[in-house]
């Protein structure tokens, strides 16, 4: 199954017909057709066949609400979209998180589950409610959980396991009503196997474990989520992007995104936000150059350096003189154009004229 179509002059072309399209032939948006795998909740889009496995495992434990959620990725894949899925098939849709990450253990502590009045130092007179308390009828969403003390790691588990709680200098029981999710961009087995996370907590947690791909694994989704994107941030700050040329969709596609989603979406954010036209040429990637988003200039397919043959001299050589003869040749072979030179070397004009300042003189 395909996740997108473009249909021009009753032509219909997929992914691979774009990919091998000329670099500056324009596509319209409106000729794309993108086909959602998740058709019961078209407002998340998925694109791809791996990441709707993921979501399928969720429709299987609906029913159970007691059951924990332990979501993996890496930054920037969606961990929140997919709790944000969880979270609509509760009771009340209520959606409530922790970030875990540098919480001290008496933060940690009355965060979830909330204090009586006057409880310690500091405390509120009038006490407060915990998240536990805050998601009843819905979702607790822990974020960074492998960041918990170890300490409190115990009590979370008699949580999972008793549903029961009570508020910090309180001795009134009060029952969990909520689903409780635990994201991570981290290895949880690798933390058990190092003695930072404890080995019957992530049993008790990963009883349904959803990990959700990297970008780079489910490159099908590239172009689809770029035109989703586009029509998206088109609506929001009322541009009217029309256009794109398919040497732009062919960059995207072979770069390999560190960020992930959220990285594609802020590249196509910022192209949308600060073209004045209608249509996005692959061209102003350039006015976006970052450590960031560099790759997109570095990822073109490159040499087998194991297939060249090169002869060693006898003598000892500077290296660095050769870089510079090889960066010689390739300006003269562009006609003294450093941009094409620099993209033929896998290097942007910056880290050229930062390696090899004498030769732009």
């Amino acid at each position: 199954m395909s996740s997108f179509f473009y249909k021009h002059n009753d032509i219909i072309s997929s992914a691979d017909d774009i990919l091998s399209m000329n670099p500056g032939e324009l596509l319209l948006l409106e000729n794309f057709e993108l086909i959602n795998y998740l058709t019961e909740y078209p407002e998340i889009a998925v694109y791809s066949q791996k990441l709707f496995n993921e979501f399928k495992k969720i429709n299987k434990i609906k029913p159970y609400k007691d059951i924990p959620v332990l979501i993996q990725g890496e930054t920037g894949t969606g961990k929140e979209v997919m709790s944000g899925f969880i979270a609509s098939n509760g009771t009340n849709n209520s959606f409530v998180g922790l970030n875990c990450s540098n919480l001290s253990r008496e933060l940690f502590e009355s965060e979830l589950f909330g204090y009586e009045k006057n409880s310690f130092t500091g405390a509120s007179a009038s006490g407060k409610d915990g998240k536990l308390h805050e998601a009843r009828g819905g979702v607790l969403f822990l974020d960074e959980f492998t960041e918990i003390p170890l300490d409190m790691q115990s009590k979370l588990l008699r949580v999972l396991q008793e549903r029961e709680f009570y508020r910090v200098g309180g001795n009134k029981k009060e029952q969990v009503e909520a689903r409780i999710l635990f994201a991570t961009n981290k290895n949880v087995l690798d933390l058990v196997k190092k003695g930072e996370f404890r080995e019957d907590l992530y049993y008790r947690i990963n009883l349904c474990e959803i990990t959700i791909p990297p970008l780079r694994d489910r490159v099908e989704e590239i172009i689809p989520l770029t035109i989703s994107f586009i029509q998206k941030i088109n609506e929001e700050y009322k541009k009217n992007i029309q256009s794109i040329e398919a040497g732009l969709l062919q960059k995207l596609q072979k770069y390999t995104f560190p960020g992930n989603v959220r990285e594609l979406k802020n590249i196509i954010s910022r192209l949308v936000i600060f073209e004045e036209g209608n249509t996005i040429f692959s061209e102003n990637l350039k006015l976006f150059e970052s450590s960031e988003n560099i790759g997109l200039k570095n990822n073109h397919s490159a040499l087998n350096i194991q297939e060249l043959d090169i002869i060693l001299p006898e003598t000892p050589f500077s290296l660095i003189d050769v870089e510079k003869k090889i960066v010689k040749m390739t300006i003269e072979k562009f006609n003294g154009n450093k941009t094409k030179a620099s993209e033929f070397l896998g290097l942007n004009r910056i880290q050229m004229y930062g390696r090899f300042k004498n030769i732009f003189k």
